[in-house]
């Protein structure tokens, strides 16, 4: 069953770097949509340099191009910001702790050149005592938590639902103000 969702804004931003050889193509594509539990945020880039070629979840390749003190580079900077904060903020695995605690497991990944594994994240949080744990209030998801979870009976596991993470407001606000760039 698909959630439909309302667009609240979007826009693109356009990176062109002529400075480089070969000259770098870039966009930013944002969208800031109405879900069931609140305003969720999504991003994608592309990046062309010559004969290399990227799209979809390749913001952070366009980083070593941008510049912020160039004010439309800074721009880019900042959705890019925002992307890692909130890219697709309505399907997180775990609540906000667990996921407090996963971008720790996730820097260590990167320290030690490995890319993230479920069942080693799972292990990490359960090292951590963090894989089952009580909902606190407010807490929303996709197609609700178990009863078993809302009784107290045992805890949220990491992973079981797609849990909502709410934007703070002032950046709903600054997203609605960015307007797209030709």
């Amino acid at each position: 069953m698909a959630t439909e969702k309302n667009i609240i804004t979007q826009g693109s931003i356009k990176i062109t770097k002529n400075d480089h050889a070969p000259t770098v193509r870039g966009k930013i594509e944002w969208s800031l949509e109405q879900g069931p539990h609140g305003p969720c945020f999504s991003a994608m880039g592309s990046l062309r340099e010559g004969g290399y070629e990227c799209g979809g979840q390749c913001l952070e390749d366009l980083v070593p191009y941008l510049e912020a003190s160039d004010g439309h580079d800074a721009k880019a900077l900042r959705i890019i910001e925002i992307w890692r904060a909130y890219h697709l903020n309505d399907i997180k695995a775990g609540l906000p702790v667990q996921e407090k605690a996963i971008k720790g497991y996730l820097a260590k990944c990167k320290a030690e050149g490995k890319r993230y594994d479920f069942t080693e994240a799972i292990n990490y949080l359960r090292a951590m005592n963090l894989y089952e744990i009580a909902v606190p209030a407010g807490a929303k998801c996709t197609g609700g938590f178990p009863a078993d979870v809302l009784s107290g009976e045992r805890g949220y596991r990491y992973g079981e639902r797609w849990v909502y993470s709410a934007i703070p407001s002032s950046i709903i606000e600054e997203i609605k103000t960015w307007e797209t760039e030709a």
